[in-house]
């Protein structure tokens, strides 16, 4: 799976390079047309308590993105999904990678640039079992430099989980928030 993902982000950074090659107007701001955004999200959950199983459950998520800027404000690119899940006896790690498109608000003199993306995310959880995901994000980028954000997000995640060793799957769903940081190439 890591050699996949590897192979994923490899063909799409070249794809984005061959793009911008092409282009003779040089991108003028940080989502225009012919930008490059490579940047992405973390985030950290610990949930514990009688309510919780009694085991103290501790979530590590980490989302890079790359996206190129096809249109003034729109974008399309790959998303790579990592997320590590651990309690005191034991612990998971899924990757995942698929697909993205984005539509960022503002323009040329903007230092503020709220955004709306959709993915589409298959990986693998620790051979145990494979799951497809939908990400609906919200959230702003902004802009601490000419070249660098600082973004925040509000996501919605739907999940579908198949078990290795079964016909059957099951469904769920997450709603979270995360903050990261974005560099544009322009």
């Amino acid at each position: 799976m890591k050699r996949i993902i590897l192979i994923l982000i490899s063909a799409l950074f070249l794809f984005t390079l061959s793009l911008s090659a092409q282009d003779d107007d040089k991108p003028s701001y940080a989502i225009d047309k012919g930008s490059i955004l490579a940047g992405g999200s973390a985030g950290f959950v610990s949930v514990g308590g009688d309510a919780r199983a009694d085991e103290r459950v501790s979530i590590f998520t980490f989302n890079p993105t790359f996206m190129y800027f096809a249109l003034p404000n729109v974008a399309v690119g790959g998303q790579v999904m990592f997320r590590r899940q651990s309690t005191e006896d034991d612990s998971d790690t899924f990757y995942g990678a698929g697909p993205i498109a984005a539509y960022f608000f503002g323009g040329e003199e903007s230092v503020v640039f709220p955004f709306v993306s959709m993915s589409f995310i298959y990986g693998k959880e620790t051979d145990q079992y494979t799951e497809t995901a939908l990400r609906f994000t919200g959230g702003t980028t902004y802009m601490v430099a000419k070249n660098v954000g600082l973004t925040g997000e509000i996501f919605y995640l739907i999940e579908n989980i198949s078990p290795e060793n079964s016909d059957e799957s099951v469904s769920g769903n997450t709603f979270g928030v995360g903050l990261g940081l974005s560099a544009f190439i322009f």
